[in-house]
Parts: C-alpha cells; sequence; structure tokens
C-alpha cells in the first residue's frame, strides 16, 4: 500500500466519525429507513401470531415487546423442589428439536414444528374429554389470558384449600389451547411433573413465569402425531389431577 492510500485509510474512518458527529440529522435520516424497516418487520411477526390477551394492534405490540425486557430463560429446573407429589406417568423423550418459539413473550407461541388442523382439533377434543372425566370439579369458559377460546378451570364452589396455590394465583385457570399453533398453557401445580415435562423436551416455562407468571405456568409443545396427542392429553389430565391434589373427586364431593 502506498503512503498515500495508507494516510487515506487512517484519516477517512476518523474524519467520517466527526462528520457524522457534528451532522446528527444527516445520520438520523440515514438510519430512519432501516429502523423503520425493522420495527415494521418485528410488528408484522407479532401481528401473525393471532389473538392473545394483548391487543393486536401498535398498542399490544408496544406493551409485548416492553416485557421482553423482564423475560426470563425457560428451560431450566433449578426452581422446583425435588420433593412432592407426582401426577403425571414418568414420560418418554421428546424426539427431535425443540420448536422455535416467537421473539414476542406475548402471546408465546411456536412458529416451526406446526401440526395439521385435525391435530389441532384432537387436542381441543382432549380438553374437552378432560373436563367430562372431571366435571364435578371443572369448568370451560373464556381463557382469563388470551381473552378468548375455550379454557379449563377449577370450579368457584371447590373451597381455596382443596385448589393448589398456582392455579388459585392463575384465577383457577388450569390450561388453555391455542388454536393458532396447536400447543399448550398449562399450570403443572407439581414441582415434579414441571422437572419431567421440561426435562424429557416436551415443553418449557412461559418467558415471564417467575416475574408475573406462576414458576408453574408451562407451554406444551404442540403434538406432531397422534402418540404425541395422548401424551398431551396425559399431560391436560395431570394437571386438572395437580390442580384438585387428587386422582379423580368423588362426584359431588365438593357441594
Amino acid at each position: 500500500m502506498s503512503a498515500c492510500a495508507s494516510y487515506f485509510s487512517s484519516f477517512l474512518p476518523e474524519t467520517l466519525a466527526k462528520y457524522f458527529t457534528r451532522n446528527r440529522t444527516f445520520l438520523t435520516l440515514l438510519l430512519t429507513p432501516h429502523l423503520l424497516h425493522r420495527l415494521y418487520g418485528n410488528y408484522t411477526l407479532f401481528h401473525s401470531l393471532g389473538p392473545s390477551g394483548v391487543p393486536r394492534n401498535p398498542i399490544g405490540w408496544a406493551i409485548s415487546s416492553s416485557l421482553k425486557l423482564v423475560t426470563r430463560e425457560t428451560l431450566s429446573t433449578t426452581q422446583y423442589s425435588l420433593d412432592g407429589p407426582a401426577y403425571l406417568a414418568p414420560l418418554p423423550a421428546r424426539a427431535g428439536e425443540r420448536p422455535t418459539k416467537s421473539w414476542h413473550p406475548v402471546p408465546q407461541r411456536q412458529i416451526t414444528q406446526l401440526p395439521s388442523e385435525d391435530v389441532i382439533e384432537a387436542v381441543q377434543s382432549a380438553l374437552l374429554e378432560i373436563h367430562a372425566e372431571f366435571y364435578d370439579v371443572t369448568e370451560q369458559r373464556t381463557s382469563e389470558f388470551e381473552k378468548h377460546g375455550q379454557a379449563l378451570f377449577v370450579k368457584k364452589d371447590v373451597p381455596d384449600e382443596g385448589v393448589s396455590k398456582a392455579v388459585v394465583k392463575t384465577k383457577r385457570e388450569v390450561a388453555h389451547v391455542h388454536e393458532t399453533d396447536g400447543s399448550v398453557h398449562v399450570v403443572m401445580s407439581s414441582h415434579a411433573d414441571c422437572r419431567d415435562v421440561v426435562e424429557k423436551g416436551w415443553g418449557e416455562r412461559h418467558p415471564l413465569a417467575g416475574v408475573v407468571l406462576e414458576k408453574e405456568y408451562l407451554m406444551i409443545y404442540a403434538p406432531r402425531d397422534w402418540d404425541e396427542v395422548n401424551v398431551v392429553r396425559g399431560i391436560l389430565e395431570a394437571a386438572v389431577r395437580g390442580a384438585v391434589g387428587k386422582a379423580k373427586p368423588t362426584p359431588g364431593q365438593w357441594n
């Protein structure tokens, strides 16, 4: 490299830096289109996730993006105690990689490994079947978290002392199915069950669990086939059993 070229290669970056520092308006105008493009892409991604507990508009996007600042990791199990009952039969390890989740914490959705419509319907049907099986202690109504869609709750006439603390704190909502991706949000009252679900690869905590949600608040990945539908159904049933602290309450017990 000639002496002249060497001089300019060292001189130009410093000169440009001083120029941009002194001409912030120019720099802002230069970067604004790129920034707007990135923000629009992020908003489009948020909107594509479907309806949730925050408005599906720029206000909801701003809320969700702000919550990103207080999110936590979702895969460790150190916060769960090692003792206590288990209501879930030991799970097999889930095959393959975990699905990719949305950048936004609300709504928490998976964006890969999406199942077919009939598999999603099968998960929704499983929720109905579990409600029918535990009809004396559960009810179905609109999700308190999602503000749409059906969710499974512990009935209001079940005394608080008969319901796990985690479920009491989630307004007694035990589970709801996301119709857009087939995943499930569920409160696993048993810490042993929480560990098994996360460690075997069937789900993870909500990124706001331990912040504004209970640490037992989990996302269960959408099943990819009919065998996995049965596993998810078992997880849902165990969540109900854990919520009321027994395998299957005697009809009329809470009346």
